[in-house]
């Protein structure tokens, strides 16, 4: 299918402006893309009750992996999060993990996935993340766009491959 006869591309014009606005450089189409199915096959979109007297909410975003080489690519292509080395326990082998934890950066995540999302689990996650946010007053992007068969990536998107 071409781009044009899909019902709805990627779209990153809001995430880039966003980052524009906080002083980071917009990001390639083709690597976002990429980024979104690594995200989608490897990463979690969390959203956690701290207190449940309090009702606070914690938002994360975690990526893992055994190599940590593509966890600092990221990090250091997207400007933010942090990478920490979880060492061997019994018999499991040490694994690295990607962490973003900050509301200013969940905040531009959330950018990048709105809209973007191919997987309805993905998609209901980033949901809750929206709710969170609009009750902390931090979302003014409308609704979560909820598109109710995800994208459907080519194997011409960034999606399946890095470029």
């Amino acid at each position: 299918i071409s781009e044009t006869a899909r019902k709805k591309s990627f779209n990153f014009e809001v995430f880039n402006n966003f980052r524009i606005l906080s002083g980071l450089k917009p990001l390639d189409y083709n690597w976002l893309t990429w980024f979104i199915g690594f995200t989608e096959g490897d990463g979690a979109i969390l959203s956690n009750n701290l207190s449940k007297l309090n009702k606070t909410k914690s938002l994360r975003f975690i990526l893992t992996q055994k190599e940590g080489k593509i966890l600092y690519d990221i990090r250091d292509m997207l400007g933010f999060g942090e990478v920490k080395y979880y060492y061997p326990i019994k018999n499991s082998n040490g694994f690295y993990r990607l962490v973003v934890s900050d509301i200013k950066n969940i905040l531009s995540l959330a950018l990048m996935f709105n809209g973007n999302l191919v997987l309805h689990h993905r998609i209901n996650q980033l949901s809750s993340w929206v709710i969170i946010l609009k009750d902390k007053n931090l979302w003014d992007y409308g609704d979560c766009q909820n598109v109710s068969q995800g994208l459907r990536p080519t194997l011409k998107d960034s999606w399946f491959y890095r470029c």
